[in-house]
């Protein structure tokens, strides 16, 4: 494995996780505890289930910057990108309201190119933007200006 030159993890805060994971286990109790449970209220028990545990495995932002290039993402949820295939980095303010929220996003407003965005909240509004040659990505941090420092450092 290569060395990394800068990791960053950004938690969900826990009165969120819990909420959301509260909210999705709620549809599932119904069914489960239902003596007259069908195969649909089984199903969706299993999907409100799904999606709690899914708010658990996206709980965590990470970021790493190594000799390959940057994965960010939360565990099933990521992205590599080799260190040529950035054309510029920076930080940038964002609102999650014109995004939709939190977790992962994406959207497509021509001319502009398509961005994707992976947050948190609680980051302030700051994501690093990178420039790529078909795409901007765009992920929370910490510290922006380390993150493409130790990019640049690849090149």
């Amino acid at each position: 494995m290569a060395r990394a030159r800068y990791t960053e993890e950004l938690p969900w805060p826990a009165p969120a996780r819990w909420l959301l994971s509260l909210i999705f286990a709620s549809f599932a109790l119904p069914p489960l505890f239902s003596g007259s449970s069908g195969p649909l209220q089984l199903a969706t028990a299993l999907v409100s289930l799904g999606f709690a545990a899914l708010v658990w495995d996206m709980s965590v932002l990470r970021i790493r910057v190594d000799d390959r290039g940057l994965r960010v993402g939360y565990r099933f949820f990521s992205e590599t990108i080799p260190h040529g295939a950035i054309l510029r980095c920076g930080a940038v303010r964002y609102d999650p309201r014109t995004w939709g929220g939190y977790g992962v996003r994406s959207r497509t407003f021509p001319p502009n190119p398509p961005a994707r965005l992976y947050n948190v909240p609680g980051d302030g509004g700051v994501a690093v933007q990178l420039l790529l040659a078909d795409r901007q990505l765009l992920f929370s941090s910490r510290n922006p200006a380390a993150v493409c420092a130790a990019l640049r450092v690849g090149r």
